[in-house]
């Protein structure tokens, strides 16, 4: 969905300015630069002065790098100031490059940036560099400026400014505190399904946005021991903003009174692009969603219990009207739907795992009814289609009728979702980990079973219209790294000019 690609510019921007290679690359490549620099003294200076200054920087400034990052940095700019400092004998027009990140990367802002001019001051004590330090803090007052505006409740500023700092620390408070402000109370459900030996847990609550904030923590947090989390209909507007909304929802999910329910035999439906499982109770439906083609995040509301399996990976793919009718088609079938009660036996396997693609677990709940099905859940953001068909095909040769699906968790995605993870089956583990799911499920034995069945309503701080308002933000933001890169080029054409013309 849209929602998916917001703040898109801001990634790329960090992408731009913060991200640094791996060991095998950065140690030769900062050797390398450091040889480089024996051509003129005036590199060498360089390196050192602006190494210094960010480790000074880290602990007066609160400066979020390290010895690998601090290299790195000092390493880019002598590559960034060779031709200029060998042809025209400046560096300092590549100084608002370094403002930018040390004002990005730090938290005392004022502090770091007043300290980036140190370097450029020692290496090259003059008028001209007096100038171009001054054009730069002009510089960055405009582009600030160009970046604070507000679309709705969200601020472009703040998010870059906060989203930075989380990406350099992994602390979510950055970010949560921001959604907290901006984000809206809404009452969703939360239930629990009783197997006794296995609870299931889902909610009207989506596990997102991403990596370590908000709502991209339900999965584990409902997900303990013997629990598993199945992935309901619903969206991105439906996000928990921060740690506190994840812990209303485990306290919901775990003070639920359940009550016990019958079972009837489950069936099958489908049509043109979707097909779904229905697996009838006394109080309730659990109808399960796949996409025979692709599937992805769709909201259908429904007394029912309806899970969206998340498990048919298509690139870029959204849920169009005619497919969420299509959707909406297949549970209203689901919903209508007679059955007689019949008796049930259970049994769950669950491993520990992690890849690419998966964060924390893949499991399957095995339920007899004469005959056997498999829940096979994957703590994952989708599936890949053909491992889908693959994992079916494994659990036939047990005797397992298999319905996969994921928790569309975005424990391990970036802001971009859909091009930014690996769904389940894109790393070779994976199909390792299947191999010892089915090793351990042949060997499960079924018991007897009472299901029993709870649901609570809880009033948690959700995305909600952020995501209309960031979508707009995102249009408006888009000459953001145009403007970057301009005010560099222009720093460097007049220092170059300056050089020139003194």
């Amino acid at each position: 969905m849209m929602e998916q690609k917001n703040f898109a510019n801001a990634e790329k921007l960090y992408n731009l300015l913060f991200s640094i290679p791996k060991n095998r690359i950065l140690i030769p490549f900062t050797l390398g630069t450091l040889l480089l620099s024996t051509f003129k003294i005036q590199l060498i200076k360089l390196w050192l002065a602006v190494f210094l200054v960010q480790i000074v920087c880290i602990k007066i400034a609160k400066l979020h790098f390290n010895l690998r990052r601090s290299a790195f940095l000092s390493s880019l700019l002598v590559l960034m100031a060779f031709p200029f400092s060998l042809t025209f004998d400046t560096v300092v027009g590549i100084y608002f490059f370094f403002l930018l990140v040390m004002y990005f990367c730090s938290e005392i802002k004022k502090i770091s940036s007043a300290a980036s001019l140190i370097p450029f001051l020692f290496v090259e004590p003059k008028p001209e560099t007096i100038l171009i330090i001054a054009i730069s803090f002009l510089l960055l007052l405009i582009f600030l400026r160009i970046l604070d505006f507000n679309t709705g409740k969200v601020n472009s500023r703040k998010f870059v400014e906060n989203f930075v700092l989380h990406w350099l620390t992994s602390k979510p408070d950055y970010l949560e505190n921001l959604f907290e402000d901006w984000g809206e109370t809404r009452n969703g459900r939360v239930r629990k399904i009783s197997f006794g030996c296995v609870e299931v847990l889902t909610t009207d609550f989506h596990p997102g946005p991403f990596r370590n904030v908000g709502g991209a923590r339900m999965v584990e947090a409902l997900s303990q021991g013997n629990k598993v989390y199945l992935h309901s209909s619903t969206s991105h507007r439906w996000n928990p903003t921060s740690s506190n909304s994840v812990a209303k929802i485990l306290k919901a999910a775990q003070t639920l009174e359940l009550s016990e329910v019958y079972a009837g035999k489950p069936i099958f439906l489908e049509n043109n692009r979707f097909e779904a499982f229905c697996f009838p109770f006394s109080k309730f439906k659990l109808i399960f969603v796949s996409g025979k083609e692709a599937i992805d995040d769709f909201e259908v509301r429904s007394k029912e219990v309806i899970i969206d399996c998340h498990n048919a990976y298509k690139s870029g793919y959204d849920v169009g009207e005619d497919e969420l009718r299509e959707i909406e088609s297949l549970v209203k079938m689901a919903e209508n739907l007679e059955f007689e009660r019949v008796e049930v036996k259970s049994g769950f396997v669950k491993i520990s795992a992690s890849s690419e693609s998966i964060c924390n677990y893949l499991a399957a709940i095995l339920l007899d009814y004469g005959e056997k099905y498999a829940i096979v859940i994957f703590d994952s953001n989708n599936i890949e289609k053909n491992f889908r068909k693959y994992v079916e095909e494994k659990f036939s040769e047990i005797g397992y009728t298999a319905i996969v699906t994921s928790t569309d968790n975005h424990a391990k995605t970036g802001i971009r979702t859909k091009t930014n993870y690996k769904p389940a089956g894109a790393c070779e583990k994976d199909w390792e980990y299947v191999e010892k799911l089915v090793k351990e499920c042949k060997k499960a034995e079924l018991k007897e079973t009472k299901v029993k069945f709870g649901e609570a309503l809880v009033d948690v701080k959700v995305f909600g219209g952020i995501i209309d308002d960031s979508t707009m933000a995102l249009k408006r933001s888009g000459t953001t790294i145009a403007t970057f890169l301009a005010f560099n080029f222009l720093c460097i054409l007049l220092s170059i000019a300056l050089e020139v013309i003194i």
